[in-house]
């Protein structure tokens, strides 16, 4: 073989050889840009945005039934509780200054709640939207929907639920949404007309949007008890799968009112602490 034939072959050689390095270089970096959006933030996302829409239906739940809102059998004195039965909105107003709540979280902006019919009809789907709402440092846009079912034989009353929601980081400037399809389960205090004995199963699934892009799918596998008692779900399990990624296990944990919460990630168990 003269000397150009063999420096065509190794440059040929050279060639495919660059090409399978580049090859599985990508394939590297693909993994390197799952793992570097794969963070235990995920979950407390997750769950900050679960709780802003348990809140939101909560109080103007417990406003327009009681006409004022109460956290933990205490007067609720940040917010100011508006029932316009001849327009069918709730407002429930925390001013335009930050408040510090009985929960330990600081509000401002409005929480409006629509409804037509009567409030408890059955079928009849409400909205609720925000009025500047600020929950800490996070703006909240978005829409809840509630459709009240009635009572159903196996699982008792219940509503029907689809969210869209934002959280804006007011410092940052960092955007994390989520969409929501599920059921509000009323446990207790159907039957009462004392609506702070009222406590939630929660049930669902969804899509989170992570500030960086990331999306996660979340599905809650076993339910979350909501109290009007406790600041955080009760119980809960929500297993969130980045897309095209694996499993991850997010558990509110046993019994008792706490804002800790374990994520496992394949055999890794990390303790959280809930905002």
């Amino acid at each position: 073989m003269n000397g150009k034939k063999l420096f065509t072959v190794i440059a040929a050689f050279a060639t495919a050889l660059t090409v399978i390095v580049s090859a599985c270089k990508k394939d590297d970096d693909d993994n390197d840009d799952l793992i570097k959006v794969e963070n235990t933030d995920y979950g407390l996302y997750n769950a900050r945005m679960e709780q802003l829409m348990n809140d939101a239906l909560t109080f103007t739940q417990q406003s327009y039934v009681a006409g004022k809102l109460n956290m933990k059998s205490t007067a609720f004195s940040c917010a100011t509780v508006t029932v316009d039965t001849a327009n069918r909105t709730v407002i429930v107003d925390f001013g335009t200054e930050y408040c510090l709540c009985k929960d330990s979280r600081k509000r401002k902006g409005r929480i409006i709640r629509r409804y037509t019919g009567k409030f408890a009809d059955t079928g009849k789907t409400q909205n609720v939207i925000f009025d500047n709402y600020y929950v800490n440092d996070f703006k909240v846009d978005g829409t809840i929907s509630s459709t009240y079912k009635g009572v159903n034989a196996q699982i008792g009353s219940y509503y029907v639920l689809s969210a869209n929601l934002s959280a804006t980081n007011s410092i940052t400037g960092e955007i994390t949404t989520r969409t929501t399809e599920g059921r509000r389960i009323v446990k207790t205090g159907a039957n009462t007309e004392d609506v702070y004995d009222d406590t939630y199963a929660i049930e669902g699934y969804g899509l989170l949007t992570m500030p960086n892009g990331a999306k996660y799918n979340y599905s809650i596998e076993q339910s979350l008890n909501i109290s009007p008692n406790c600041d955080w779900p009760l119980q809960g399990i929500v297993e969130l799968t980045q897309i095209n990624g694996p499993a991850r296990v997010f558990n509110y944990g046993g019994i008792g009112c706490d804002n800790k919460a374990t994520l496992r990630a394949d055999d890794d168990t990390k303790t959280l602490t809930l905002d």
